[in-house]
């Protein structure tokens, strides 16, 4: 286990990559994602940090996908497939479907102890 940290549902996912990434403890030559961290500003600090970024595009309204961002996409869904396996396994396995506990401190401990089993 590399790294764990939780934060409230209520919260996009697209402001917390740089804290993904310094709770893994590892630097990444390449960063696959979806597109719940598609934002000019997440590929932006990949650059800074000189991590290739190949994060899925995302259309925006009243701006749809360009036909090569389309099959980038296509592409790259293929990898996430991999790594995703593990969060439906937990959720199988172990009922991480849904939390057990109220507070981000509470769900960050059953987090961290179901990762361990």
């Amino acid at each position: 286990m590399r790294g764990i940290f939780t934060v409230p549902a209520n919260e996009s996912e697209v402001s917390h990559l740089e804290r993904a990434l310094d709770a893994a403890h590892i630097t990444p030559t390449r960063l696959y994602a979806d597109k719940g961290y598609a934002s000019t500003a997440n590929r932006k600090k990949l650059r800074q940090r000189h991590i290739k970024s190949i994060i899925m595009y995302k259309a925006q309204r009243n701006t749809p996908l360009s036909p090569e961002q389309r099959q980038a996409n296509k592409r790259i869904s293929h990898r996430p497939y991999i790594f995703e396996q593990c969060f439906r396994t937990a959720k199988r396995l172990f009922g991480m479907g849904r939390a057990s506990y109220f507070g981000t401190c509470k769900v960050n401990t059953q987090v961290i102890l179901k990762a361990y089993a």
